[in-house]
């Protein structure tokens, strides 16, 4: 029986599965108590906007408090991202930045300022994010065309294939995305609970 139930909880999260039904198996692993289960779910929940979801009668087995606690992890994570891509692309893991010149300040291959196209492409990231909060979401192929879009304004840009390049830097910063999403963690309540009742 135990080995039933252990192939029956990676089963649970391994896709195509968790892509399908991130909220209905979070439920579940917070029923069960499984951390582990628990987590990857939320982290699969990142892709969808949480409020747009459809419901699952599951969600009437947990409490307000755990919609909470999912909710708060999915602030901080876009918040955490956001940071990312409004501050962070002047870091060492974004080099090489495409652009010409005047997009891309560099003085000693460092970044110093991002102008131009960048400007919109940073709140077009964001916007993707806000609604698939992942690294998958700036690597489509339409996010990277409506990216391409932006870099043709530029005289300059718009001279050179920078597909690769975007896509190159796209890759990067996914990775990035997706180390700092690893960073937030998130607040599961029966940890309180074992808490209190070794106290007790």
């Amino acid at each position: 029986m135990e080995s039933v139930m252990k192939y029956a909880r990676v089963a649970l999260v391994a896709p195509p599965l968790i892509e399908q039904e991130a909220v209905r198996i979070f439920v579940i692993a917070l029923q069960n108590r499984w951390e582990r289960e628990a987590r990857v779910a939320a982290r699969y929940t990142l892709r969808r906007p949480l409020l747009e979801r459809e419901y699952v009668a599951e969600l009437e087995h947990i409490t307000a408090g755990d919609l909470h606690r999912l909710e708060k992890y999915h602030l901080e994570c876009l918040k955490k991202v956001e940071t990312i891509v409004r501050c962070g692309l002047t870091s060492e893991w974004a080099l090489p930045v495409p652009g010409c010149s005047k997009c891309t300040w560099l003085i000693d291959k460092r970044i110093i300022s991002l102008s131009g196209w960048w400007v919109e492409y940073k709140e077009r990231t964001i916007a993707a994010l806000a609604k698939r909060t992942c690294g998958e979401s700036v690597c489509t192929r339409p996010f990277l065309g409506e990216a391409l879009k932006y870099a043709s304004k530029c005289e300059s840009c718009g001279q050179k294939d920078l597909l690769n390049d975007l896509s190159e830097f796209s890759d990067r910063l996914a990775v990035e995305i997706e180390r700092v999403i690893s960073t937030v963690k998130l607040d599961l309540q029966f940890e309180a609970d074992e808490c209190k009742s070794q106290v007790t």
